[in-house]
């Protein structure tokens, strides 16, 4: 019985390791600067990817560091077409990063950069400046 408990307690972790995806975070990190090429210090900066919106900060010379999640489906039992469907789904193709009434939208490029257990941050660094136009 002993055997049996330890056997079905190992049979369901290895279950449940392998029932999840994976996750993690990239980063952009520029210089934000509006559309007559001026920089945009100490401000707000809102990043939104589908439905999630993140506030981050400028510092006193423009300089940003956005933080981008990603997340991928368990490619286990599935096709590569529902993978890439369901990774769609959580990864949205576009974001949209606004400043006051500024806006600007980028491609998330979260494939370039998931790495589950990257050896340093700037493996996962998108070396980007923003530049910023008015909203229509």
């Amino acid at each position: 019985m002993k055997y049996f408990l330890i056997y079905a307690f190992c049979s369901l972790l290895t279950l449940a390791v392998h029932a999840k995806g994976g996750s993690g975070i990239y980063y952009i990190k520029g210089i934000a600067y509006k559309s007559d090429s001026t920089t945009i210090k100490n401000q707000e900066i809102k990043v939104k990817i589908g439905k999630h919106t993140k506030v981050f900060k400028t510092d006193s010379i423009g300089a940003f560091e956005l933080e981008i999640p990603w997340e991928t489906v368990c490619p286990s039992g599935i096709s590569a077409k529902e993978r890439t469907k369901g990774n769609s789904r959580l990864n949205p193709h576009l974001i949209s990063i606004t400043c006051s009434k500024l806006e600007i939208i980028i491609e998330n490029e979260w494939k370039k950069y998931a790495k589950l257990f990257p050896e340093t941050k700037e493996e996962v660094t998108l070396i980007k400046d923003l530049y910023f136009k008015q909203r229509e």
